[in-house]
């Protein structure tokens, strides 16, 4: 999903830089977009947060107001780079 949408909507979503996280650049987009395209259900950013936190995904404390940071122990970007190296 994140390579994907990761390509296709960078202003939305992407990659950190060393993969070992995402964020979420348009909260507002994502919810729009994004979250429709991978959820039978429409649900809102707050109820996609509490299903990160389910999963063991947490916010990363550095994130801004604007963008969400979210990392887990077992989430990584598979076959090395960044978003930026794949493009």
């Amino acid at each position: 999903m994140l390579d994907r949408e990761s390509q296709m909507n960078s202003t939305i979503v992407q990659w950190s830089t060393d993969g070992n996280s995402f964020i979420v650049m348009d909260q507002t987009q994502f919810e729009e977009q994004t979250i429709p395209t991978y959820f039978d259900n429409r649900i809102i950013f707050t109820s996609f947060l509490r299903k990160l936190n389910r999963w063991g995904f947490r916010r990363i404390a550095r994130s801004t107001h604007t963008h969400y940071e979210f990392t887990s122990p077992t989430f990584r970007r598979l076959g090395g780079g960044s978003a930026a190296d794949t493009a």
